[in-house]
C-alpha cells in the first residue's frame, strides 16, 4: 500500500511539474527554478525529487537536457508537445 500511494503521489507531482512547464512563455525551464517554484515553506522540493520523476515527465510530453555551463551541469526541462494533458 505504501509502494501504490508513494507512485500516486508521484505522478500527482509530475503533472504539476509539467503544467507548470507548460505555463512557461517559452515552454523551458531549468531544473532549479523548477524546484524553487514547486516548493512551498511546507515541503521544500529536492533535486532528487525531480530525478524520480523524469521518467513520469516523458509521458506528458517532457523531455529533460543536460546542459555543459561554464561551472557546473544545468538540467533543462522542455516540452515536445502542445498540451501536459495529451491534447495535441
Amino acid at each position: 500500500m505504501k509502494i501504490w500511494k508513494r507512485n500516486w503521489d508521484d505522478l500527482k507531482f509530475a503533472q504539476r511539474a509539467a503544467n507548470f512547464i507548460y505555463k512557461q512563455k517559452n515552454h523551458s525551464i531549468r531544473g532549479r527554478d523548477l524546484q524553487r517554484s514547486l516548493s512551498s515553506r511546507k515541503k521544500r522540493i529536492k533535486i532528487e525529487d525531480l530525478e524520480r520523476i523524469q521518467g513520469y515527465l516523458g509521458n506528458f510530453g517532457i523531455n529533460v537536457k543536460d546542459k555543459e555551463g561554464c561551472r557546473k551541469t544545468t538540467t533543462i526541462y522542455y516540452v515536445s508537445r502542445k498540451s501536459s494533458k495529451g491534447r495535441y
